[in-house]
């Protein structure tokens, strides 16, 4: 389990400039990063986690797959593979 996410000062305001959809979205996601093993830092999105986080936020399936593509573009993720995604470890740093 996550016990801190750093984020530079200077990367407030980029936070900032997510919609509320995006902001919810992302501390989601920060909740099911692997921590250790093979897959450290990343976030595995498969079929099963999706459909659990589309309902557990009450919003489609295309609505969150927008909000990935959306952080993916804007930086705050990254995509490594089909349903792999990092965050961008320029803006954070998990403990």
């Amino acid at each position: 389990m996550i016990k801190t996410i750093n984020i530079k000062a200077e990367n407030l305001i980029e936070l900032s400039k997510l919609t509320k959809g995006e902001l919810i979205i992302l501390s989601e996601l920060f909740k099911i990063i692997s921590l250790d093993g093979d897959y450290k830092n990343y976030i595995i999105l498969n079929s099963t986690i999706r459909k659990e986080l589309v309902d557990k936020l009450h919003i489609a399936a295309a609505t969150f797959n927008n909000a990935l593509t959306s952080l993916s573009k804007k930086g705050f993720i990254i995509r490594e593979d089909t349903n792999m995604y990092k965050p961008n470890k320029d803006l954070f740093e998990f403990k």
